[in-house]
């Protein structure tokens, strides 16, 4: 079998009603080169009813099901499972721009010494107040100072996209933080011997609804 060129990597609990809609936006585009992983912590609200369904019609590659102990503990269970040449991560209430992650996956494919390639991110909000996007997270101040004296920074998971065998440099998530998208951003950008590149676009738009700010350990 010919290996997947991205593995989407998406964890999941509890979270039917933007889950959902989060993989209609993938399934709309997948590709045949394309894999994707669900790992599911133990929904009780339809989700793995719907998963299940998904993986019976052959839309979900891998269907991991069962508790974990977040998403942190989630992530590295699909993620070890992956075998695209690139991970790219999910997440089941933001929205991705497909089209720009799969032009990363090409510039990854032209540069095989990168490791990473990580993005700005845009913030909207739910119920939505304006066709804007809420704000803006920008990094590339801070990747410029990385490049320049390899000064440490943060930035959210929901624009990461690694190479797969790159992960035993970069490391699985921490399961004991709070906050793994800054420990793992930091632990990266703390590295001088990973490559990380940088895209001026914004990957994800992260999306506050009354699911992501309901207090959910490690989700």
């Amino acid at each position: 079998m010919e290996e997947p060129l991205i593995s989407y990597v998406l964890t999941t609990r509890n979270k039917f009603f933007y889950l959902e809609k989060v993989l209609d936006a993938f399934f709309e585009t997948k590709r045949s080169n394309e894999e994707i992983i669900v790992a599911d912590g133990g929904s009780d609200d339809g989700s793995v009813e719907y998963l299940k369904n998904l993986q019976e019609r052959g839309k979900i590659d891998l269907l991991i099901e069962g508790p974990d102990k977040g998403q942190a503990h989630g992530t590295n269970r699909a993620m070890l499972q992956a075998r695209g040449k690139l991970v790219k991560f999910l997440l089941d209430d933001d929205i991705f721009d497909f089209s720009l992650i799969r032009r990363c996956a090409e510039y990854l494919e032209e540069k095989p010494w990168i490791d990473a390639v990580a993005s700005n991110m845009w913030e909207h909000e739910i119920p939505v107040r304006s066709e804007e996007p809420k704000r803006i997270f920008r990094w590339d101040a801070e990747y410029q100072e990385w490049i320049s004296n390899g000064s440490p920074f943060w930035f959210s998971d929901l624009v990461l996209m690694i190479r797969r065998t790159s992960i035993a440099l970069c490391g699985l998530w921490n399961i004991n933080s709070s906050v793994i998208d800054v420990d793992y951003g930091m632990r990266l950008t703390g590295s001088r011997k990973i490559r990380l590149a940088w895209c001026n676009g914004c990957l994800a738009t992260r999306v506050l609804n009354p699911s992501s700010l309901s207090v959910q350990p490690g989700y």
